[in-house]
């Protein structure tokens, strides 16, 4: 799911409380923009943005992180490295390439023995729309 025709997935964990998709997307245009992407190509770099509150019922403490798409796939490089560590809100905000674990644990090797799930368990999944 990491790349679908042309586009590239990005994470943004522990996004702070107040972030908003709008707030995400502009965070992301912003980043391209001082590294010089322009135009067309800025516009239209975003294409989708999902926020996704993550609470464990077990302490009832939620985190905040977001999925943000970008065409084409090269430009998304550029904005892992525009955007790492930049500040939202006044909280220093992480950006990796979005990578789907299987639920199995297993890598992408079918043959490769089962590994630890450093996933939570139980943890309360929520699609923000605002």
């Amino acid at each position: 799911m990491g790349r679908n025709n042309g586009s590239f997935l990005l994470f943004l964990p522990a996004l702070p409380t107040q972030a908003t998709r709008k707030a995400v997307k502009a965070f992301v245009r912003e980043g391209l923009s001082d590294v010089g992407y322009r135009g067309v190509t800025l516009a239209t770099a975003v294409s989708r943005c999902a926020l996704i509150r993550v609470t464990d019922p077990a302490n009832g403490r939620s985190e905040l992180h977001g999925i943000v798409r970008i065409r084409p796939a090269k430009l998304a490089m550029h904005a892992i490295d525009a955007l790492q560590g930049r500040t939202m809100f006044g909280v220093p905000i992480q950006v990796r390439r979005y990578v789907q674990r299987s639920q199995l644990g297993f890598g992408s090797d079918e043959r490769a023995l089962p590994r630890s799930d450093r996933r939570r368990q139980g943890l309360k999944l929520e699609l923000i729309e605002r």
